[in-house]
């Protein structure tokens, strides 16, 4: 067994030995699915959603809280620094492996003139460190060799009025370099509800290695301390599952298994949702980011589940509306699952179903009431295994293991040799791209895998590439929203906004041109 797989195992024993704690007046508590701990006896004096208050920080430098992520992909959170530009104050955050030791440091020292940022990752091997800085639109206005002397920071927040400044701290393992980046950026945020929150700075860190160092197998937890700052703010901790923001709803705990006694690569790992109570309100978010064309998922069969049991996923688009909800629950009598899709959120009382068999042929199909009729299927998987929902856009798809799946549509009989089954809502009001995907269930973990987002940013005609085909609807979508909607009904013009400034205009010209180029 290898140290992912111990990891692993630890993690999950952690989950369960702590599944008790947490509250307000303890040094521990749960928040957003993630194990806080108090260090050097501060005790936590509020929790509220996805936030959370500790208290003190005195001047001894060790005190703060620790976030267990015990991850191979690394996670997130976000602390308060009104305090981190007072001359003489710090405000600290260190990443430790799971070998239990501090791999880097990175803090803020207040100043006259503002706040000094310095970053160390010798601790992890790094001989060299390299950042690029980005203003509040995403421009690169700087980069190279991170400056020994550190860099010069102003607070980022002078309006709007009762804005506080964050900053957001993310360690995550980019899969293409092979290499842990570590991003931090500056947040404005107005407490809501609803938050506003706009970024004004980021800085991207990427650490060097020396060739033949080992690479960082993952991390066991984030440390933020600080000096002299009294209360310490927390808030939006997360883990970073595959490259996707996840963090846990209700009392439901984060966790990532591995099913493999050998251990896992990165891309094998399961995310896992633990303490489910019976609202049926606790499970996991997941963000799928600004420019989600497509989500992929599967979830693992039950196999202790109570009569009843069901598990539902909701995808939401990017004005919080529910373009769809899943509710699925195993027929003890029939062996089938019963499947109810609802789209009332998007306005659509009706979807249609079709059924397709191995050579995507047409078998079978029904309009079904939304939220109101069921469908049964047998999806054939080896246990634990289900059928991988598929969604791009509005239109969802349910695709089988490998032998077909059985369905029985309402008002028909039972259709076999089903490699696939499309939903389709009728008649709905929907314009926004995805956004999120939440899981819930009732008396039982959630494991989820295979969960893959693929970038929508220029695919303007929804055939899944980048490409001279889309170069006609690009230019509709930039001159004529309206017009490219009614041409392309199932694909959103806010694929168009290439630079991601919320806005569809000749500033994503060029870099679509460096979509369509590869770049």
């Amino acid at each position: 067994m290898n140290l992912r797989s111990v990891m692993t195992s630890f993690a999950s024993g952690l989950t369960v030995a702590a599944a008790a704690l947490g509250g307000v007046g303890t040094p521990d508590a749960y928040v957003s699915g993630l194990l806080h701990q108090t260090l050097n006896g501060v005790s936590i004096t509020n929790v509220q959603g996805r936030r959370l208050t500790a208290c003190c920080l005195g001047s001894s430098g060790q005190d703060g809280v620790e976030i267990q992520l015990n991850s191979a992909w690394g996670g997130a959170t976000a602390v308060e620094i009104q305090h981190a530009f007072v001359p003489g104050s710090e405000m600290r955050i260190r990443p430790r492996g799971w070998d239990g030791t501090i791999k880097g440091t990175v803090r803020m020292t207040g100043s006259s003139g503002g706040s000094t940022l310095t970053a160390d990752f010798s601790d992890m091997g790094a001989t060299s460190l390299h950042y690029e800085d980005y203003d509040a639109n995403g421009a690169l206005v700087g980069q190279g060799e991170f400056p020994v002397g550190g860099i010069e920071m102003i607070p980022p927040c002078i309006n709007p009025p009762g804005s506080v400044p964050f900053w957001y701290f993310l360690a995550t393992w980019n899969p293409n370099t092979q290499s842990w980046v570590f991003t931090l950026q500056f947040r404005c945020i107005v407490p809501g509800p609803p938050d506003d929150s706009s970024t004004n700075r980021t800085i991207v860190l990427t650490p060097g290695l020396p060739p033949g160092t080992p690479v960082l197998a993952g991390l066991a937890s984030l440390e933020i301390t600080g000096t002299d700052a009294g209360e310490l703010q927390l808030r939006d901790g997360s883990l970073h599952t595959l490259g996707l923001e996840c963090w846990g709803l209700g009392q439901g705990h984060l966790s990532e298994t591995c099913d493999n006694p050998g251990g896992c690569t990165p891309e094998e790992i399961t995310l896992r949702c633990d303490n489910i109570g019976s609202s049926g309100q606790d499970g996991v978010a997941i963000d799928l980011g600004h420019d989600a064309g497509s989500l992929s998922l599967r979830s693992k069969r039950c196999p202790d589940c109570p009569p009843g049991h069901v598990t539902l996923i909701k995808v939401y688009d990017n004005e919080q509306r529910v373009m769809m909800s899943a509710a699925s629950s195993d027929n003890q009598a029939t062996g089938a699952t019963d499947l109810t899709l609802d789209y009332t959120g998007i306005d659509a009382l009706e979807y249609e179903v079709v059924l397709y068999d191995e050579n995507d042929n047409e078998i079978g199909g029904a309009f079904v009431l939304s939220g109101l009729q069921a469908i049964a299927y047998w999806d054939q998987c080896p246990p634990p295994r289900r059928a991988t929902w598929f969604c791009q856009g509005y239109k969802c798809w349910l695709i089988a293991c490998v032998d077909p799946m059985e369905f029985v549509l309402p008002g028909g009989g039972v259709v076999p040799g089903v490699a696939r089954a499309s939903f389709e809502p009728l008649n709905h009001t929907g314009s926004a791209p995805m956004r999120q995907c939440r899981v819930s269930s009732q008396d039982s973990p959630i494991e989820l895998e295979g969960i893959t987002v693929q970038s929508a940013d220029g695919d303007l005609n929804c055939d899944g590439a980048v490409d001279i085909l889309d170069i006609n609807p690009f230019v509709l979508a930039l001159g004529d929203p309206a017009a490219y909607s009614a041409a392309y009904p199932d694909c959103n013009a806010h694929h168009a906004d290439v630079n991601d400034d919320d806005n569809i205009d000749v500033l994503d010209i060029n870099p679509f041109i460096a979509l369509l180029s590869g770049g």
